[in-house]
């Protein structure tokens, strides 16, 4: 898959674990960076486990075969 596509499959994946007002980049390769704006540590530690239980969870279909991502 092209990586515009894998960033945007991403962004898919997790538009309902962040924020409206949060920022999702693409760094490179498979690189993602989430800037959480205005929240505390807490707050920041319960996205980041959310994002990685979405990544565990997902699973995708490639020649009739099932893959996890996590």
């Amino acid at each position: 898959m092209a990586p515009a596509m894998r960033f945007w499959s991403s962004c898919l994946l997790y538009s309902t674990e962040i924020r409206d007002r949060d920022t999702l980049a693409r760094l490179g390769g498979d690189e993602l960076a989430l800037i959480a704006d205005h929240c505390t540590l807490k707050e920041a530690y319960f996205i980041g486990h959310k994002i990685l239980q979405s990544t565990g969870d997902f699973q995708f279909v490639y020649a009739d075969r099932f893959f996890k991502s996590g």
